[in-house]
């Protein structure tokens, strides 16, 4: 299979504000993959149609796709390599999402083992392990370690090329901490930087600009400004529809948000 060209035709599909094809289209390359036996397809569309689905709460659908990329990786004799790692983070980011943190940390742990064993410690993958990382710490309730994590990923990403999404992206989770913790002046600056820096890049196609959004949005609500947080709110709402479409848990998270604000 030409990987490229289904990439060409994602892009296609996003960029026309189409999104809700992706699925359909990626499930669609998976079958064939599977009819031509063509394991390194597999792998990546796998990785690909899982972070699709994990990204709308799917997660019970993402995990068998995530294992059949692993068992790809392992029938390609790729074993350790980097690709293992990375589909390992996404695998290991799924059950962090699903409310597996125990599973979570244990295929993380598995990845990080594999990119020191490489000699990579400085690349996207590990920013990317250590962001979602921060993620069990935050569910923990180990706000320390979370900020830790994510420092670390943000120190990372600050010297790597063409990585202002990533650090936008960073930023959110940052902020998202800071609020958990009750940091407010600290999630307030947070949340901010991830705003400046996704428009100061031409980020507002990006599908995690709306996250950026709604975490101010419940900075603001937290501070009793529920004007402000319902102007950040219904425009995260509308990048919410245009990305993924109104029938997913996350559209239906911003407009719960959204009516927490009515009175104002």
């Amino acid at each position: 299979m030409d990987i490229n060209k289904i990439f060409e035709t994602l892009d296609q599909i996003y960029a026309g504000k189409e999104s809700y094809k992706a699925e359909g289209y990626l499930k669609e390359c998976l079958e064939e993959a599977k009819t031509e036996r063509d394991a390194g397809a597999q792998m990546i569309i796998c990785n690909e149609l899982g972070g699709y689905y994990r990204a709308l709460g799917r997660c019970e659908e993402a995990i068998p796709l995530f294992q059949l990329a692993v068992d790809c990786i392992h029938a390609l004799n790729m074993t350790g390599s980097e690709n293992h790692a990375t589909t390992l983070i996404n695998y290991a980011t799924t059950y962090a999402v699903w409310g597996k943190p125990e599973k979570s940390m244990e295929l993380f742990q598995e990845a990080y083992d594999m990119l020191a064993a490489l000699g990579i410690g400085t690349d996207f993958r590990m920013a990317t392990l250590h962001n979602n990382m921060s993620i069990l710490c935050q569910d923990m309730g180990d706000f320390d370690n979370a900020l830790d994590h994510l420092n670390k990923a943000l120190g990372i990403l600050s010297q790597l090329y063409d990585a202002e999404m990533e650090v936008a992206i960073t930023y959110t989770n940052i902020a998202q901490v800071h609020l958990a913790a009750g940091n407010m002046e600290d999630a307030k600056e947070a949340a901010l930087e991830s705003i400046r820096v996704f428009r100061e890049n031409d980020g507002y196609g990006d599908v995690h600009y709306s996250a950026a959004l709604e975490i101010f949005g419940q900075i603001c609500l937290a501070e009793g400004d529920k004007a402000e947080a319902l102007k950040y709110f219904e425009e995260a709402r509308d990048l919410i529809a245009r990305d993924y479409g109104i029938d997913n848990p996350t559209y239906e998270a911003i407009c719960q948000s959204i009516e927490r604000c009515d009175g104002c």
